[in-house]
């Protein structure tokens, strides 16, 4: 694995009987387990029937699947563009999908959720400890400064040495590693150009998840089984040719 591409950190810095591999990534790997009948059923309903439903939806729903399975197929390695997934109903799930999947995939201590003020702020270290990075219900399309945040998150998305700058101390460059994830209820929800390869934005029109639906699937989801048959799915999902740096059009293929 190519772990020596996640930054250092402290001993001191870490949980009672914690692990790292001298850098800030904490080993995360729960044995991959085959889906039963009815989990795979709830997952494929999420996917297939509440998110992408329509045929025009797939094209998109391959994109969100691989950019979250790439990282995880390919340790070390990350998407250069934002899978950014808008819907105006809450309860639908694509919070799930974005932030919650996620987190059961790479392990809680290697995804960071950004708030807004962070995403807006001078200080950007919150960047520098994860492998996944998630973005919930961005919404710059409304700030007096959208282009110019859209123009420094730029560097953030694409740039392949992440240049960090902690409040009180010295800024410092390192090896870009995150993969972000983003939601939102705002068609607005960024200012990009025509033609911007840097985000992959879909609108999905799901409504919100009835009750009986949202019970089985988060039952599942917190359930002891959910890291390990999420690790399964994604571990086998076929990336061939996925393109992880669409901006520098390189075929990633594995």
């Amino acid at each position: 694995r190519d772990l020596h591409s996640f930054p250092t950190r402290r001993s001191s810095d870490l949980e009672p009987g914690e692990r790292v591999l001298a850098n800030l990534y904490v080993p995360w790997s729960p044995s991959a387990m085959e889906p039963t009948v009815e989990e795979l059923e709830l997952w494929n309903w999420l996917i297939d029937e509440q998110l992408f439903p329509k045929a025009e939806d797939k094209a998109a729903r391959d994109y969100f699947l691989n950019a979250l399975s790439y990282p995880l197929q390919q340790p070390g390695r990350r998407v250069a563009s934002v899978p950014l997934l808008i819907g105006e109903e809450f309860g639908s799930g694509k919070s799930t999908l974005l932030e919650r999947v996620p987190t059961l995939l790479y392990g809680m201590r290697n995804v960071t959720i950004a708030t807004q003020s962070e995403i807006e702020g001078s200080f950007n270290d919150w960047l520098a400890n994860a492998q996944i990075v998630c973005f919930p219900e961005i919404w710059l399309g409304a700030h007096r400064e959208a282009e110019k945040l859209a123009n420094r998150l730029k560097d953030v998305v694409t740039n392949p040495v992440l240049r960090v700058h902690p409040k009180g101390l010295k800024g410092y460059s390192q090896p870009n590693r995150a993969t972000i994830l983003a939601t939102s209820n705002y068609e607005n929800a960024v200012s990009l150009r025509e033609g911007d390869r840097r985000w992959g934005v879909h609108v999905t029109y799901a409504p919100k998840m009835r009750e009986a639906d949202a019970r089985a699937l988060y039952g599942f989801l917190e359930s002891d089984r959910a890291a390990g048959v999420l690790r399964h799915i994604f571990a086998r999902r076929n990336l061939a040719g996925f393109n992880a740096d669409p901006v520098l059009d390189r075929k990633s293929v594995v």
